[in-house]
This record gives structure tokens, sequence and C-alpha cells, in this order.
């Protein structure tokens, strides 16, 4: 199943980008629907939801290989590869890729894990 939201300031490309996301979102929360007093609720969550992910997404940018052997992440405490993803927050704080992403974007957080700084 797919929706198709249309926002009259955004481009074509813009529109399938929020479009995939929204539509990833109501599939993904599906599980949570009887949650929810009624439809529009949920599908008000979905909608918030995936403007999180897309100004996180735009915070973020882009994920960095890992360069030197130190690289430590607190947040499943390992060490990081050498050529490994990571994210390294406004705060400082680095993190392998994965790990953060699912920490932003799955349980939609607005702020370091490690020292609680909002992710501007």
């Amino acid at each position: 199943m797919e929706f198709h939201i249309d926002f009259e300031d955004e481009n074509i490309q813009q529109n399938k980008a929020l479009s995939k996301i929204f539509s990833k979102q109501v599939c993904q929360m599906s599980y949570m629907l009887n949650n929810y007093p009624d439809y529009e609720s949920y599908i008000m969550d979905c909608i918030t939801n995936t403007f999180h992910i897309i100004n996180m997404k735009a915070k973020l940018g882009k994920a960095q290989k890992v360069t030197d052997e130190y690289s430590f992440c607190v947040f499943c405490s390992d060490y990081m590869q050498m050529r490994e993803l990571k994210r390294v927050l406004p705060c400082g704080h680095e993190f392998h890729k994965k790990c953060i992403d699912k920490w932003i974007f799955k349980f939609y957080a607005k702020y370091c894990p490690c020292c609680k700084h909002e992710i501007k």
C-alpha cells in the first residue's frame, strides 16, 4: 500500500520523498492502530513522524566514514571499524550510523542519547 501526499509548495522530487516516508510510517505504525481513538489521530501521528524524519535527515546530513581506530560508539558500547559509517552529532558524540539512526528515526528522538543535547 502506498499513499501519495501532494504539497503545493514542494517540487515533484520532494513530493515523492515525502510520500515514500509517509507510506512507510503508515505501514510501520499499523500494528498500533488499535491504540488510537480514531483513524484521524493515527494519520496525524504518521504525518508528524514523517516531518520529524525529514527535518532530522536535513539536520544530520550525510554520514562519514570512520578514519581512526579509536572511534567508539557509546550507544552499543563497541569500537567502530575503519571505513564503517558513523554520525557525529552537533554535541560531538560519535555513533555507528545504524545505532543513532535507529534512535532518531525509529524512536523519533530529537536529542543526543548521551548528553541530551538537542539536535539542531
